[in-house]
């Protein structure tokens, strides 16, 4: 992990440089998965993967695991003890949208709303 945060962190500095290419979605997220299971257990959370382990993708795998790491990360911060976490992959066509549902607190429509927007 600290070897990729240091590749992480030269990207940073010299721009975004993503390298695509296809990958099994056991072999480029199976770590990240069971090192955020050990992570949630430590608050009593389940964490469930319904995944076809078979399926290929093309992502940067770096990025990847580094966005699905945050995501649950987050899932976990915000989930009360004895919460549920689960992570799916649903095909549409010839993409796959990766799903993490958790029973937290959520936000509110507004804050969704001001997410991705540019305003400060």
């Amino acid at each position: 992990m600290l070897g990729k945060l240091l590749v992480w962190s030269k990207a940073q500095m010299d721009g975004v440089n993503v390298k695509l290419g296809c990958v099994n979605l056991w072999n480029a997220l199976f770590n990240t998965i069971e090192l955020e299971k050990v992570i949630a257990l430590k608050k009593n959370i389940t964490l469930t993967d319904e995944l076809d382990w078979d399926t290929r993708i093309v992502p940067d795998s770096d990025m990847l695991q580094l966005v699905i790491r945050n995501l649950i990360s987050n899932a976990i911060k915000f989930t009360p003890l004895g919460g549920h976490i689960s992570f799916k992959a649903k095909q549409i066509g010839s993409e796959y949208l990766l799903i993490i549902l958790d029973n937290g607190i959520g936000m509110s429509t507004e804050k969704q709303a001001d997410l991705f927007s540019l305003q400060a």
